[in-house]
């Protein structure tokens, strides 16, 4: 009989692992969107500020406000409200916003994601801001079900 030499693992080690992996995929992240955001603001024109749009089942996209409606055309981004949980500017189409019950959902259509400055003006996001977009994304989207019929929507209150 061929005996074999196992190693076993340490809980600790690969709790290590793990911890070391995801800090690898957020700097990963982190390094994307980073990229993404100097390029729009690099190309872009004094006057224009970066955002982020999110649409369900969708990569995040960094574009300018100028050119927020290029890839979602129809839609206009006529309110806004700041979301209390990840502290988002978030500018929607109020004609695509649904209530079910207590709460909005924003219904298969996208949404913008600005920052807003200590003066209450809207500004260019940050990385930072493309971390909580895709916590929101993470926690917010969702799927509703009005008369048979099934919708990708973002929640937008609780």
């Amino acid at each position: 009989m061929n005996k074999k030499n196992i190693r076993v693992s340490h809980p600790t080690d690969r709790q290590s692992f793990w911890e070391d992996a995801v800090q690898v995929l957020e700097s990963i992240f982190e390094m994307k969107y980073a990229n993404a955001i100097e390029e729009v603001a690099a190309e872009m024109e004094a006057d224009d500020r970066v955002v982020l749009i999110l649409y369900p089942e969708e990569p995040m996209l960094v574009t300018s406000y100028n050119h927020r409606n290029d890839s979602f055309h129809g839609f206009e981004f006529d309110d806004a409200s700041l979301e209390d949980e990840f502290g988002l500017c978030m500018v929607y189409d109020s004609a695509c916003v649904v209530t079910l019950g207590e709460n909005d959902y924003l219904v298969e259509a996208p949404l913008m994601i600005t920052n807003i400055d200590k003066d209450g003006n809207e500004t260019s996001v940050s990385v930072e801001d493309a971390f909580m977009a895709a916590d929101f994304l993470k926690e917010r989207e969702t799927f509703i079900e009005v008369d048979g019929e099934v919708y990708q929507a973002f929640r937008l209150t609780f």
